[in-house]
């Protein structure tokens, strides 16, 4: 399924291009959050698991049949895997991340660090059925779906790297960083009764997180120390302080 979210680029010539009776072109009535034409995807979907990738991105050879696999157990909800991260302007990449991905039911892990790329993620349709994505959401869609199909169903990790996030400028989650800390604010109002102290700590130092490393690429290193005096992780504060002083004393150096 393609779903043409009035895109303004060559991608539904490419789609179309391909001679294949099982992809399907839809073309949007008008220009949605990101969440919302997902959903609307999927209503278009007859099968028994749901997979997506965005343009810019690709899955590799082996990814799907890899993932499926573990939904032999009834238990699965979901899989995922790591994947890399490719710079297109220098064409160098690097994997997501070097730790094991969490597996089983991974709600608390994925409060305290969501680590699921949804371009490597595969849902159950009978799991997403039960929440489904909030059309609301233009960022963290996948990271509300997720956090809500592990409190009742496990989420299978594969450390391998079975897809590849290309990073040009322009890609929409770096890019609304401020809207990402936005929503997971109004997240946070939603589901507080549900959450424990420590996942709102962690949630709210990953909000200031957010705003501090747009403050700092403002050079606004007093607004900077306001977050930093806000967050309630030392390794956060740890991390922040060093980043000030790294883009501090580049500052110096470049003037």
């Amino acid at each position: 399924i393609f779903w043409d979210n009035i895109s303004k680029d060559n991608s539904a010539n490419i789609f179309k291009s391909y001679n294949d009776k099982r992809f399907n072109y839809y073309l949007a009535s008008k220009h949605d959050l990101l969440y919302c034409a997902r959903k609307k995807a999927i209503k278009k979907a007859k099968g028994k698991f749901l997979a997506f990738l965005d343009v810019d991105d690709f899955w590799h050879p082996l990814k799907l049949e890899k993932e499926i696999a573990l939904f032999a157990n009834k238990d699965v909800g979901a899989v995922y895997s790591n994947f890399w991260f490719l710079n297109q302007s220098n064409g160098k990449k690097k994997r997501f991340t070097k730790l094991s991905l969490p597996s089983g039911f991974i709600r608390d892990k994925l409060l305290a660090k969501y680590q699921i790329g949804l371009l490597t993620l595969i849902v159950r349709k009978k799991a997403y059925e039960m929440y489904s994505f909030d059309g609301n959401y233009h960022i963290i869609g996948d990271f509300d779906l997720c956090s809500k199909i592990s409190s009742e169903w496990r989420i299978e990790a594969i450390n391998d790297c079975l897809a590849t996030y290309r990073w040009h400028g322009n890609n929409e989650t770096i890019n609304h960083g401020l809207l990402q800390a936005k929503e997971l604010s109004t997240w946070i109002k939603k589901n507080k009764s549900s959450l424990s102290e420590i996942h709102l700590n962690h949630l709210r130092d990953k909000i200031l997180r957010i705003e501090f490393n747009y403050l700092l690429s403002e050079y606004n290193f007093k607004k900077c120390i306001i977050k930093i005096k806000h967050m309630k992780q030392t390794i956060n504060k740890i991390k922040s302080l060093f980043q000030i002083f790294s883009k501090f004393l580049f500052n110096k150096l470049k003037s």
